[in-house]
């Protein structure tokens, strides 16, 4: 089992994630997008694990994703665009 708390606050990030994202000039924006890259880095390492141990674990391995269905509101700016 494995937990992750990354997109979470406090909006912190190792500076390789958040170098990745140059263009948002908005910093809490470009650290918010640099924690869902470093959540996104975590789960390909877990996938990987699981793949690893042959093709009967990988098909017979559940993975759920789950929130605390809470929120960075305060945290990304409006002007964000997708």
């Amino acid at each position: 089992m494995r937990a992750e708390q990354v997109v979470h606050e406090p909006l912190e990030v190792p500076a390789e994630y958040e170098m990745l994202y140059p263009n948002i000039t908005n910093k809490k924006d470009r650290i918010y997008a640099a924690m869902t890259s470093a959540l996104d880095g975590a789960v390909g390492v877990a996938m990987a694990a699981v793949r690893a141990r042959g093709a009967d674990a990988a098909a017979n391995t559940l993975t759920i994703f789950f929130s605390d269905n809470g929120g960075l509101g305060s945290a990304v700016s409006t002007d964000c665009k997708t």
